[in-house]
């Protein structure tokens, strides 16, 4: 009963009993490359409501940033400290799909495609299907491979211009989900000056995550507890997370950081995998079941 009663909308908890949190000794750091299980930072993520922070969505993604580190994208390939860091063998990106004619789902699932996966555009004047597909390096492969598929291209429409749900959300933004940065990702002891600048990046994390009390943002100044602040210095660590499926995934891209004290844990195996388009009798996806998460 993570948020809610069983079967009902009744609160599984009292908002006005509040305990600590403690947590068992970890048995090693947060790495980049790791799949980490987290609860999602942002309220509106959480069905709209300030949850308390062990209450809040669990999410699953691939921290590609660790504290400390500086981060961009550039043509979707993810550079920390100045360096390519080493892609998941099974990440994403959309693609278009021309095809002689519309793909029929037998084949649609022998190339390993679920519902998810694609959808049918429209067809060409020539009477061809073009379609949205995110696939893999291998899955790509496999497409052209196959006698009913005309071309697989890269859907360019994913890094033309700025994008305005993009973190940070600032007038003079131009990132978007291919190209985004450089940032550096704040860590526990780091100091930055305030000004209008380093609060469009940080003032965020700042107020709601940085374990502060009554902070205000105003006019470009930052007051914690009635006194205004020149400096600040961040109280904890935070990580970049990204998900595999790179466009098809609400990650740190869109929402920011997400503190070391909403970490749960790593994500090691699968242990339940349900097909939710399959009948009652292939629902479960067997072939995933206990496989581990690499």
């Amino acid at each position: 009963m993570h948020q809610k009663i069983w079967g009902t909308d009744i609160p599984s908890y009292l908002p006005w009993v509040e305990l600590p949190t403690y947590r068992f000794p970890g048995i090693s750091e947060v790495k980049r490359e790791d799949v980490v299980v987290f609860n999602v930072p942002p309220k509106s993520l959480n069905e709209g409501k300030d949850y308390p922070t062990d209450i809040k969505n669990n999410y699953v993604k691939r921290c590609v940033g660790i504290a400390g580190d500086h981060l961009e994208i550039k043509e979707r390939q993810v550079i920390v400290n100045g360096l390519a860091i080493e892609n998941p063998v099974n990440m994403k990106f959309s693609y278009r799909v021309t095809a002689k004619d519309e793909i029929n789902q037998r084949n649609l699932t022998h190339l390993g495609l679920d519902k998810d996966d694609y959808s049918f555009l429209w067809r060409t004047a020539e009477n061809k299907a073009l379609y949205r597909m995110l696939l893999t390096n291998s899955q790509v492969g496999r497409l052209k491979s196959v006698p009913y598929v005309i071309s697989v291209s890269n859907d360019d429409r994913t890094n033309q211009g700025p994008d305005e749900t993009i973190f940070p959300r600032s007038r003079g933004n131009v990132w978007n989900g291919d190209n985004y940065g450089p940032i550096i990702i704040p860590k526990k002891g780091m100091t930055i000056p305030v000004n209008d600048s380093t609060l469009a990046f940080y003032g965020e994390t700042i107020c709601l995550y940085d374990l502060n009390k009554n902070v205000e943002i105003h006019n470009g100044k930052l007051s914690i507890e009635g006194r205004e602040v020149r400096t600040y210095t961040f109280k904890q660590n935070y990580y970049f997370m990204m998900g595999d499926n790179r466009h098809d995934s609400l990650d740190s891209r869109y929402w920011g950081f997400v503190p070391e004290d909403h970490i749960v844990g790593k994500a090691l195996f699968i242990w339940l995998s349900l097909d939710k388009e399959a009948d009652l009798f292939h629902k479960i996806r067997w072939n995933r079941i206990f496989s581990l998460i690499r």
